[in-house]
């Protein structure tokens, strides 16, 4: 469920975290599981990577201000708390992870999926995600990951989720 993939300097690796639940499971406790490689030929075994102890999907980890966070959506049914949050980790990629902070959108106004965070040329960064229960993108501009305001933002219609990346050096095999 919703792949990202990441680099991480520390272990010169690339990982791959997803959300899954086990088939056993009927409550759909989604986790954040992930592997690695380095030449994408070799992996290594699945293990898991973010248990909050409810359903998360939709993890985006990045590092901000020399530190690894991850953007997550908390997919708990009941209550309903289809929102995103800010999870910091206390080490490296791999975590360990600290506790979820207090969301940044609301399900008042959409229920959101699919985030992702770009920096900007001005510091800021814009984190944009899917409002499916309105069929519409949203996104909000922050400097420090725990105060958010709107932004302007638009992108075609029928889009869903979808990850933005800066590439570097030679694009040639593109």
């Amino acid at each position: 469920w919703a792949p990202e993939i990441s680099w991480d300097p520390e272990t010169k690796c690339y990982f791959v975290v997803w959300a899954t639940s086990t088939t056993t499971d009927k409550r759909r406790h989604h986790r954040q599981y992930c592997v690695t490689t380095r030449d994408f030929r070799s992996w290594t075994p699945r293990k898991l990577y973010y248990d909050p102890g409810h359903s998360v999907i939709d993890a985006f980890p990045f590092r901000f201000e020399g530190r690894w966070m991850m953007l997550v959506k908390d997919e708990t049914h009941d209550p309903v708390r289809h929102w995103l949050q800010v999870v910091r980790s206390k080490g490296g990629a791999f975590g360990p992870w600290d506790a979820e902070e207090r969301p940044f959108t609301d399900n008042a106004e959409c229920w959101a999926e699919g985030p992702t965070a770009l920096e900007l040329a001005d510091g800021r960064w814009v984190v944009y995600f899917d409002c499916y229960s309105k069929h519409r993108y949203g996104a909000l501009v922050t400097r420090d990951f725990e105060h958010f305001e709107r932004a302007d933002f638009s992108l075609p219609r029928g889009l869903r989720h979808g990850t933005a990346f800066r590439l570097k050096g030679d694009s040639s095999c593109l």
